[in-house]
């Protein structure tokens, strides 16, 4: 793929995956100033958070109704793999004092007044997507163990301490990329596994499991031929989830959306994407006729709508530099705040700086 920054947590999902070669990480378009946001809570009226990078640290912006502040946050170098940066990729809130942000071999929590680490139960760990049921359930996902001998991994909060539960091994270099949570006892995540080691997405197929208060179960789900990954789910009810992500073959990207009716994955058609590079990286089901997906298609910005028959393309600011371009990683639809989607555009410098989408009910606008 030719994307300008594999730093959409989505690409990243792949490449942790080790679908995609070369160095992994929060890989900068150039060489100028790099802020950059991967994901976000569920925004209230005063209440949200926005989780990424500045540079080799880590960045989190909070929504205090008015305006996005930076907050202070721990940036421990990784040593998980290839990582030698600090970054968050996920953020999660049960409450105006409980909330959690992850990243590679990272797991942060917010007490209301402080973001402090924790510990974490796996060492080499490249933590994706983040769920924040109540203050004794929490999930994290993403991939354990190095280079070719990877595997998806889910971490559980019980209030006191997090702990691994075993997941389904689909094959080789597997990794869980979203996490959605219905309740104690109805979580989904989803991800992809196999592809090659030389990067491309030949070979790579998506899975999801769920987590049913018990154990977790793998659940078929659709996987193009040519290659594909699920990097987001957003699950609203037991008959009623969606997952996004890309397929494609060579230098061709496409969206991949799927969704669940208590009995079955299946796929549901896509807007033919302005791009041959494109992809899905977030999604947010508000209501069954009121889902959102964000993502690329390079070098714009996607926005899709699901109206409860079919989805269509919403447009959407795309600022950036010549030949630079920008993408949205995650959206937030659910929250009592609004519609909020974050990510990042290119500057002239060969740097990025944030990108942060607010929809008022007719049009994005940017913050």
């Amino acid at each position: 793929m030719r994307h300008r920054r594999v730093g959409s947590w989505a690409v990243v999902s792949v490449m942790v995956a080790g679908a995609v070669g070369g160095s992994a990480g929060a890989m900068p378009r150039g060489f100028g100033p790099q802020q950059v946001l991967y994901g976000m809570s569920e925004v209230a009226a005063k209440d949200g958070w926005a989780v990424g990078a500045d540079g080799a640290k880590t960045l989190a912006l909070h929504w205090d109704g008015r305006a996005w502040l930076r907050v202070r946050t721990p940036s421990p170098s990784s040593n998980a793999g290839p990582f030698s940066s600090s970054f968050l990729t996920s953020a999660s809130m049960a409450s105006a004092k409980d909330a959690w942000a992850v990243g590679p071999s990272l797991i942060l929590h917010w007490d209301g007044t402080t973001w402090r680490p924790q510990k974490a139960p796996v060492e080499s760990d490249y933590l994706l997507g983040a769920a924040a049921v109540s203050p004794t359930d929490a999930w994290a996902v993403g991939r354990a163990g190095l280079m070719q001998s990877t595997s998806g991994v889910a971490l559980h909060w019980d209030g006191k301490a997090w702990t691994v539960l075993k997941t389904p091994n689909p094959g080789p270099r597997s990794s869980l990329a979203g996490v959605s949570a219905i309740s104690a006892t109805d979580v989904w995540a989803v991800g992809s596994y196999g592809g090659s080691s030389r990067g491309g997405y030949r070979g790579l197929k998506t899975y999801a499991v769920h987590w049913n208060g018990t154990s977790w179960r793998r659940v078929a789900v659709p996987s193009p031929p040519t290659g594909s990954a699920l990097y987001s789910v957003s699950a609203r009810s037991s008959r009623d989830v969606w997952a996004v992500g890309s397929s494609g073959s060579g230098s061709t990207t496409r969206a991949l959306i799927v969704h669940w009716n208590g009995k079955s994955w299946r796929t549901v058609a896509s807007p033919r994407l302005p791009s041959s590079e494109g992809y899905l990286s977030g999604v947010s089901a508000r209501s069954s006729r009121d889902v959102w997906a964000v993502g690329s298609a390079y070098p714009r910005t996607v926005t899709l709508h699901w109206n409860g028959h079919f989805w269509r393309i919403v447009d959407a600011p795309s600022p950036g530099g010549p030949g630079t371009g920008a993408l949205l990683s995650a959206v937030a639809a659910r929250g009592s705040g609004g519609v909020w989607a974050v990510g990042d555009s290119g500057t002239r410098s060969g740097g990025a700086k944030t990108l942060i989408l607010r929809w008022n009910g007719r049009f994005w606008t940017q913050r």
